[in-house]
């Protein structure tokens, strides 16, 4: 039997609005039809990966020299409205997240699943499921994780998320706190968040907020932390429970969207300079206390597959602190993607997985460039040092995704 593959990122949009013939705007879609290949860095040979894009032969002949497995692609929309195009036996459906739209999707190929699959909890869709999505939950698993640590080094309980349902409320809480970060309660990867630095706010900013009240009834505030580090507690979750898989680090920007990853090879000892193994050990002991939150919670009886739980390390007074919940991704996320990637490249390799988009430039002319700049060099078959596009490099595609190791 196979899995079958779909990239989704836009997943937690499509549930905020809940609709099965949901659509991202067209700047979305491109990027997910530009990175549509990306889950075969966690599909193996046999597995089956639906895409609007085909990829080029022989970008694909590369990444098979360079260790990975290569799984066969299948041209959307044919793919997902014809079993037979599959051909076999379905595993499981694994898209990138799921949601209402992408059920529908995916629909006719449910009677070729497994019985397995169609056993888990989340192989329909349900209000309890969507539940997970909201930033609301995750505010509840931070809630309890502060809770029964009571530790010091933790984010303080007076400057957890609110929940504001009016302008007003979020105002007053500028006057509180001085500075905000606002979160739509479904959104990711720095999407549907909106910092605010200034009192009284500026117009569009005003005006995003209100867009987001006005289309989710109602959004997240908090206190604009002064961010150090990135990271993501990965975990698995099926019938026997939660499973820990590391700890992810990444790098976001100002706005806090989403920049890129680090690859720290088989060994996962590449880790940001300010993270000691001290503290290192603390977010281990963390991974533990969310893993005992999320099994008393019994989230593994309404959800099976990959989540990461997104945290930061941020200065307090000149103090580091712990911010252990973010949000949840019910889905595969960078994080994960980046884990998959230290088992193909060389044991001790460092270096960083990262997306591409600037408006302008083709993935391919990137591409060129970074090639010439960070030629690949390979250790025992595995990639040692040098840039490797994960998605094809062709010049008709304005998104891309890529590793470099130095």
């Amino acid at each position: 039997m196979v899995r079958v593959f779909y990239y989704n990122p836009t997943c937690e949009m499509a549930i905020a609005n809940g609709t099965v013939s949901w659509q991202p705007n067209q700047l979305l879609q491109r990027m997910e039809s530009d990175c549509g290949m990306l889950p075969l860095v966690f599909a193996a040979d046999n597995d089956k990966v639906l895409v609007h894009q085909l990829p080029e032969k022989n970008h694909l002949l590369q990444l098979r020299d360079l260790g990975f497995d290569v799984p066969e692609f299948l041209q959307l929309p044919d793919a997902a409205e014809n079993p037979a195009v599959i051909g076999e036996r379905i595993s499981s459906l694994e898209p990138w997240g799921w949601s209402p739209a992408a059920h529908h999707l995916l629909r006719h190929l449910k009677p070729s699943c497994s019985d397995d699959f169609k056993l888990r909890p989340n192989a329909v869709w349900s209000d309890e499921v969507r539940t997970l999505y909201s930033r609301e939950f995750a505010l509840k698993v931070l809630a309890a994780v502060l809770k029964a640590e009571n530790a010091d080094d933790l984010v303080a309980e007076e400057h957890l998320p609110r929940v504001c349902t009016s302008l007003p409320e979020v105002e007053e809480l500028l006057v509180r706190w001085g500075t905000l970060m606002v979160k739509a309660p479904f959104s990711s990867s720095g999407r549907g968040i909106q910092p605010v630095t200034t009192q009284p706010m500026n117009e569009s900013i005003y005006n995003r907020i209100r867009g987001m009240i006005r289309q989710q009834k109602l959004v997240m505030v908090e206190p604009l932390h002064d961010r150090i580090e990135d990271f993501a507690f990965q975990f698995h979750l099926d019938a026997a429970g939660v499973h820990f898989g590391g700890l992810s680090w990444f790098k976001t920007g100002d706005g806090g969207q989403y920049e890129g990853n680090i690859i720290a090879g088989k060994n996962r000892q590449n880790r940001p300079e300010s993270v000691g193994t001290p503290l290192h050990d603390r977010l281990l002991k963390l991974a533990d206390r969310l893993k005992k939150v999320l099994m008393d919670m019994k989230v593994h009886h309404i959800y099976h597959g990959v989540i990461g739980v997104d945290g930061m390390l941020f200065n307090e007074d000149g103090d580091v602190k712990i911010y252990p919940c973010l949000e949840i991704n019910f889905r595969y996320n960078m994080g994960y993607l980046a884990h998959q990637l230290d088992n193909v490249v060389a044991d001790d390799a460092k270096g960083y997985f990262a997306t591409f988009f600037n408006g302008k430039d083709a993935f391919g002319e990137f591409a060129e460039q970074m090639s010439l700049k960070y030629p690949i060099v390979t250790s025992q078959g595995h990639v040692q040092q040098g840039f490797v596009p994960i998605v094809s490099p062709t010049m008709d595609r304005r998104f891309g995704a890529y590793m470099v190791l130095r």
